[in-house]
């Protein structure tokens, strides 16, 4: 049970980290070029992750 937890437990970090990292290395990007305010990039994010 402790062994499938912690594998379990990797494997959800490994899946949000990845997850996290590529909409937000895509928002920050999106950022800089549309200048828009960080409400707007946290729901661009939100949102592509919804629809992504």
């Amino acid at each position: 049970m402790k062994k499938f937890l912690v594998l379990s437990d990797r494997e959800l970090n490994a899946i949000s980290g990845g997850v996290f990292h590529a909409y937000s290395a895509r928002g920050v990007r999106n950022n800089y070029k549309s200048a828009v305010g960080p409400a707007d990039w946290v729901i661009s994010a939100v949102r592509g992750f919804i629809h992504g």
